[in-house]
């Protein structure tokens, strides 16, 4: 079972300098006892794209930043989109994601398992959102996607919040059900963020029956520990994606500006728990952001803190299934 961290989502605004990147990048790994990053594929002007910079680590990709960007410009840019040419848009981002893929994968002191880093999953995504997605083009896209090399690295569907009727949503693409689906036809994985599916359900419990769906169909890969809020607080307003941190993780101003999180403790012992006890899970993760009064040289702080919380409650929880 392998632990990263997605600090590329920590800083709570744009990065200005180099050392800023290599706090989130070279700081992190060096937390003891993670084995990798969630990377953000960005694109090729960006510093995450560059392989040399990746230190050694067994990293995850995300597409969900350059697929929100894309969606922004383009709001039907999607694999899940009805619209030909903003599929095929989308295929080319994720073409390029996989050169990135390659560059990374395939360099000499990376090509083995002992190797200074790798790219183990790249998750993908069923944009666009506003009930513009159709399973139909998704499946279309991931046919092609799964058949290019992918140098090692697994393929797997990551759940944003579901376009529902109720509510607005934070990105509103497929349903867990259509995704569920497309993996199982495809041996893919599901990666479950906690936070965007408590974000569609407005429960917790909602992350709790997405992993167990994701898991009674053998689909689920990993779950990535990002909170958020029914209420507005130092993080913004009620229901954003903004990657708040577990609640109570720490003592002090740090861990306070958290405090309208509904991830608890409580909430991730449940969620471990039950993940755990499926036999294809590959990683868990924590996505946390720092809130606005800390300087760079806190952000690790909160990032160690939560990823604290989240080993320790992996120890504890598989203590106690080997001693039951």
């Amino acid at each position: 079972m392998r632990t990263v961290i997605g600090s590329y989502g920590t800083p709570p605004r744009p990065l200005r300098t180099d050392a800023e990147f290599g706090l989130l990048s070279a700081g992190a790994l060096a937390i003891p006892g993670v084995d990798g990053l969630e990377l953000p594929y960005i694109g090729s002007h960006s510093p995450w794209q560059d392989p040399t910079r990746l230190g050694d680590g067994r990293h995850v990709l995300t597409t969900v930043p350059a697929t929100m960007t894309a969606v922004q410009e383009q709001p039907r840019f999607g694999l899940a989109s009805p619209d030909e040419d903003a599929r095929r848009a989308a295929l080319r981002l994720i073409d390029e994601a996989r050169e990135f893929v390659e560059a990374v994968n395939s360099a000499p002191s990376n090509s083995d398992p002992s190797g200074r880093a790798r790219i183990e999953t790249v998750q993908l995504h069923s944009a666009p959102g506003a009930g513009h997605s159709t399973p139909d083009a998704f499946a279309r896209s991931l046919d092609e996607i799964a058949s290019w090399e992918w140098h090692g690295a697994d393929l797997a569907i990551e759940h944003c919040d579901a376009f529902v009727a109720e509510h607005p949503p934070a990105k509103g693409f497929l349903t867990l059900e259509q995704e569920i689906a497309a993996a199982a036809e495809r041996d893919l994985g599901i990666v479950i963020n906690w936070g965007r599916s408590v974000i569609e359900t407005r429960t917790a419990d909602g992350a709790v029956d997405h992993i167990a769906a994701a898991a009674a169909q053998g689909s689920l890969t990993g779950v990535i520990f990002s909170g958020c809020a029914a209420v507005a607080g130092a993080y913004g307003d009620v229901w954003e994606d903004r990657h708040l941190p577990i609640r109570d993780w720490g003592a002090g101003p740090l861990s306070d500006a958290a405090e309208a999180s509904l991830l608890s403790r409580a909430e991730v012992e449940r969620c471990v728990r039950l993940a755990l006890q499926v036999p294809g899970l590959q990683y868990f993760g924590v996505k946390v952001k720092a809130p606005a009064i800390a300087e760079p040289t806190q952000w690790l702080d909160v990032v160690a803190g939560n990823f604290a919380v989240l080993t320790e409650t992996m120890s504890a929880v598989g203590a106690g299934d080997s001693e039951s």
